[in-house]
C-alpha cells in the first residue's frame, strides 16, 4: 500500500526516520480517504436508496468541511510552500518539511502545528496553521497559534503563516501589520506566482 503511494509513514517534524517510535500510518489518497469517511459505513443505506439524501444530511455540511481541511488542505499549503522553496522564494533554503505533533508539557495536552518548514543548520523555521472554515481568522487563533513556537526549541529563528478559507478580520489584519515576521494568505494566493515573503525576508 506504501509503494502504490494509497498510505505513508508520517513522523513528526524533526523526528529521525530510523529511530522514532512516534511513526503513525496514514492513508494518503484522498479518493479512498473519502470512500472509507463516508461511504463505507453507509453501504446498506446507499443500496436501499437514500444515499443522495444522506449525503446532502451527513456530508455536505461540516463533515466535509472538515474532511478537506485535515489533512487535504495542510497538504495542500504545504506543497505550496515546497513550491516556493524550489523558486528560492522562501526566506530561506528549507530542507525539511512536516507536520508536528505530540505533547504539549506546558498545558498537558496533546496539540500540533499543521505546518513546519525548516532549516536545522540556520535553525530557521516557518510555522503554518491551515484554516478551512467558514468563520474568519481572529487575532485570538493567530495568537495562540504563535504561542505554540516553544514546541519547537531547536529553531529559533521564527515566521509564522496562515492560510485561511474564509479571510481575517480586522484584529488579525491590524496584527499582521504590526509583526513583520506574520504573513497571511488566502485561497487566490495559491495561484498567485509573485513572493509573498518579498516583504518580510
Amino acid at each position: 500500500l506504501v509503494d502504490m503511494k494509497i498510505i505513508d509513514r508520517t513522523l513528526p517534524f524533526g523526528e529521525e526516520p530510523g529511530k522514532s517510535r512516534k511513526g503513525v500510518y496514514r492513508i494518503t489518497d484522498n479518493c479512498y480517504r473519502f470512500w472509507y469517511r463516508f461511504v463505507f459505513g453507509n453501504q446498506a443505506e446507499i443500496d436501499s436508496g437514500i444515499g443522495a439524501a444522506l449525503a446532502d444530511k451527513t456530508v455536505f455540511g461540516e463533515a466535509l468541511a472538515s474532511f478537506i481541511g485535515k489533512p487535504a488542505f495542510e497538504q495542500i499549503c504545504l506543497q505550496y510552500l515546497m513550491r516556493l522553496n524550489k523558486e528560492q522564494k522562501l526566506p530561506f533554503l528549507a530542507t525539511s518539511f512536516g507536520k508536528w505533533w505530540g505533547t504539549d508539557n506546558q498545558k498537558r495536552e496533546e496539540t500540533d502545528i499543521d505546518i513546519v518548514v525548516g532549516d536545522k543548520t540556520g535553525k530557521k523555521a516557518i510555522l503554518g496553521e491551515c484554516k478551512w472554515r467558514k468563520e474568519k481568522v481572529s487575532k485570538a487563533d493567530m495568537e495562540n497559534f504563535m504561542k505554540k513556537d516553544y514546541l519547537l526549541p531547536n529553531f529559533t529563528n521564527r515566521y509564522y503563516l496562515f492560510f485561511s478559507k474564509s479571510g481575517y478580520n480586522q484584529g488579525a489584519k491590524e496584527l499582521a501589520k504590526n509583526y513583520d515576521r506574520l504573513l497571511l494568505l488566502e485561497l487566490k494566493d495559491l495561484f498567485d506566482i509573485s513572493n509573498p515573503f518579498e516583504k518580510i525576508t
